[in-house]
């Protein structure tokens, strides 16, 4: 692991946050989390910085370094970083700017298909990647301890919103879908709506036409475009990713190899 706290190294040892900083006691501040592939290419760092900087305006955060002061930090890490593959974080306080990358290793097999959960719960900010997320992580935590990979987010309505930490997309026919309001603006998300070669449409669903639909997935930086072949207790489709599903993500990982 290595830490950069506004420009300076930190060891992990030294890490330490203000007890009395609204972003301890208040979660104010705001993320972003990133990847590099094998050539150590950050996937889409601009628009990871651009996110961070209106999730900022959004809760009215002042963030003390430009845009491409914080790029130049993230490729610092990244450089020194003796892994390649790497998953990173860049935080925001009132106080500080912190960068932190991880070694990324991901159990292949989800890429065959996904057990997901749904749960009721809702982001107040859903637009902000806010260091307020006591809401996702109890929801993820409960989809993990029921050995799902992911927590759908739902209302007392059924609708579905989102994941705990991955947008939700859907096939209506060779119509891709996913939801427009209400959900964070994935930068994977937006990738994969770039990319598909079928027609993209916008639409809210419940979670029980969710069940009825042969093809879903989620998409987020780290893990890219994962397939979910159960919803509770319910087989999506086949039980197996569909063709559909694996035409993007062979048109994703084509798109990624190229960095």
């Amino acid at each position: 692991m290595l830490i950069l706290i506004n420009g300076s190294w930190v060891n992990r040892e030294e890490a330490k946050v203000n007890l009395l900083s609204d972003a301890f006691m208040y979660g104010f501040g705001v993320f972003e989390t990133l990847r590099t592939f094998g050539n150590r290419k950050v996937f889409r760092l601009k628009e990871h910085v651009d996110r961070l900087f209106a999730s900022a305006r959004a809760i009215d955060l002042t963030v003390e370094y430009t845009a491409s002061e914080i790029i130049s930090m993230v490729k610092k890490v990244v450089a020194a970083a003796d892994y390649p593959v790497q998953q990173l974080k860049i935080v925001a306080t009132p106080e500080e700017l912190i960068v932190i990358s991880f070694e990324l290793t991901i159990n292949e097999s989800i890429y065959a298909g996904v057990s997901v959960m749904s749960i009721v719960q809702h982001r107040a900010l859903p637009h902000v990647k806010s260091l307020s997320y006591l809401e996702c992580f109890l929801a993820y935590r409960e989809a993990r301890k029921k050995g799902c990979f992911e927590a759908l987010l739902t209302d007392e309505a059924g609708y579905i919103y989102e994941g705990s930490r991955s947008n939700l997309f859907w096939f209506e026919g060779d119509t891709l879908v996913t939801r427009k309001e209400g959900v964070l603006p994935g930068i994977t998300r937006q990738v994969v709506c770039e990319i598909s070669p079928y027609p993209v449409a916008y639409a809210c669903i419940t979670l029980a036409d969710l069940t009825n639909r042969s093809e879903v997935f989620l998409s987020n930086t780290t893990r890219g475009i994962v397939p979910v072949v159960k919803i509770d207790d319910t087989v999506i489709g086949t039980g197996k990713r569909g063709e559909n599903t694996k035409l993007l993500m062979d048109k994703y990982n084509e798109l990624v190899s190229r960095l």
